[in-house]
């Protein structure tokens, strides 16, 4: 199998990958992504963005008209995952020195004569000087930067995830002015972070936003191990509407009469319309983010708790930390080397920040004895 020779490539098409990509290709490197999942990807959930950061990446006024929408609030500024992944897959796709191929499953990387690194699909090789995996938090780069550490581990909790349009919704635009949307609320037990991004169209009018939600829930690891999507302590898949058990769906519709309006009939809807995703929570603590010429970012490189609020900023800073690596050392491996003296001791106090939450959250009976 004749392998094909580029200066870089980024495994993982997502939000950290083309980060990635675009700030490799502003320092003058022609990039490969490789990215298994179509572009139609959707994943229904918001996120915090930080739109000077934004604009760093990829060299572009995000603010601008008919860029990408954003819900600007008082505490920060919020859009919808699959309208940040639109904005920057367009920015990497009009780009000179960008190639996207988005059906290419990557299953392993070798070391090659010293100069390159060859990245093995499953039907094709390709070599270049430079690799950056960010392809996740079940990354197959990790292995290669840290062996002895391959996977990301359970955190011993879920999170459930939805998506919903505001319109139609009895309390939702009377209950969350327009700059005043994000709620953080405890309802035995569980914790709820909820907040409106812009509708489908952009709009951030009251009645015609989507409502995110994040809803943190400590009791269903045994659910998590039944439907394979947990395993010993790694983390193998996210719990898909359709497989949720109709007992569960029966049970969160209840608890959901729990929290604030109008959050308990934002939920009821995501249950009723099989919105509702279960993601699994793992962290992961780097004692590494590069090796030789290959580095990793975003959740390839540290897995926090969602509860942070800063895994999208800090795959950002990654990304940045990467192309300016490139851009002082050239492609070499002095880069990565470069890379991983800025990056590596700020995201490992990110991910043991992130565990103190996680530790609380499920055990808060430990507090209270100290």
């Amino acid at each position: 199998m004749m392998a094909r020779s580029r200066q870089a490539i980024v495994v993982g098409g997502s939000l950290a990958g083309l980060s990635c990509a675009l700030t490799i290709a502003r320092a003058g490197v022609r990039t490969l992504v490789l990215e298994r999942s179509p572009a139609s990807l959707v994943d229904g959930a918001g996120l915090g963005v930080d739109l000077g950061l934004l604009a760093r990446v990829a060299g572009d006024d995000v603010a601008a008209p008919g860029r990408l929408p954003v819900l600007h609030d008082r505490t920060r500024d919020s859009a919808a995952y699959i309208d940040v992944r639109s904005w920057l897959r367009s920015r990497a796709l009009e780009h000179e020195l960008i190639e996207v191929d988005e059906h290419a499953e990557v299953v392993g990387l070798e070391d090659g004569d010293g100069d390159e690194v060859t990245v093995r699909t499953a039907n094709t090789q390709h070599r270049a000087a430079i690799v950056v995996g960010a392809d996740g938090v079940r990354s197959i780069t990790r292995g290669f930067v840290e062996p002895r550490r391959p996977d990301a581990e359970y955190a011993g909790y879920l999170l459930w995830r939805a998506l919903v349009d505001e319109h139609g919704l009895s309390q939702a635009p009377a209950m969350i002015p327009p700059r005043d949307t994000m709620r953080l609320s405890s309802h035995e037990g569980y914790q709820l972070v909820a907040y409106a991004v812009p509708g489908a169209d952009g709009s951030v009018d009251p009645g015609h936003r989507r409502l995110s939600i994040a809803w943190y829930d400590g009791g269903r690891s045994k659910l998590l191990r039944e439907t394979k999507c947990v395993e010993g302590s790694r983390v193998l898949q996210s719990l898909t509407p359709d497989r949720i058990p109709k007992d569960v769906i029966g049970e969160l519709q209840s608890l959901a009469g729990g929290w604030p309006r109008p959050w308990g009939e934002v939920i009821g809807r995501a249950l009723d319309r099989g919105l509702m995703f279960g993601f699994p929570i793992a962290e992961y603590v780097p004692t590494a983010v590069a090796n030789g010429r290959v580095a990793i970012a975003g959740d390839a490189a540290h897995v926090a708790t969602p509860m942070t609020g800063r895994g999208f900023v800090t795959a950002l800073e990654d990304a940045l930390a990467i192309g300016s690596a490139l851009a002082e050392n050239g492609l070499v491996r002095d880069a990565m080397t470069a890379y991983e003296r800025r990056r590596l001791e700020p995201v490992r106090s990110l991910v043991m920040s992130g565990r103190v939450w996680s530790e609380a959250f499920l055990h808060p009976d430990r507090l209270i004895s100290r």
